[in-house]
């Protein structure tokens, strides 16, 4: 390929297979186009209005300020971590949820796997 010549990404709204996602295989273009030259803004797709970091800084200052006047109202301390939950959708809470909730069983479960693999390594030498 030549220098400057490159296909651009578009945002034609094509939904992405989650193996696609779980691999980086929809930013193969981009990466090729990484490898060849420096990448320029306009070789990235652009952000949606709301992912933008204006966007979220305003979202959480409004969430902030509801929780201020809850304080001078009720005389609750306000807490930021209580606003930016509110932030979060349900979807969102539930995989946090999920993950913390795996993680926790893996760490419970790997030293019981790891002594019953032991045993039986160790019972299948006398044996």
């Amino acid at each position: 390929m030549a220098k400057n010549s490159y296909k651009k990404i578009t945002s034609d709204g094509d939904k992405v297979s989650f193996i696609s996602l779980l691999f980086f295989q929809w930013m193969s273009s981009v990466f090729k186009t990484g490898n060849e030259r420096g990448l320029e803004e306009t070789d990235l797709l652009p952000l949606l209005k709301e992912n933008t970091p204006c966007s979220v800084i305003g979202q959480l200052q409004t969430k902030w300020n509801k929780e201020v006047r809850k304080f001078r109202e009720n005389g609750e301390r306000p807490k930021l971590w209580k606003s930016v939950l509110k932030m979060l959708s349900v979807k969102e809470i539930m995989a946090f949820i999920s993950i913390g909730t795996f993680y926790t069983l893996s760490r419970i479960l790997q030293p019981l796997l790891l002594g019953y693999l032991i045993v039986s390594l160790m019972s299948a030498d006398t044996a």
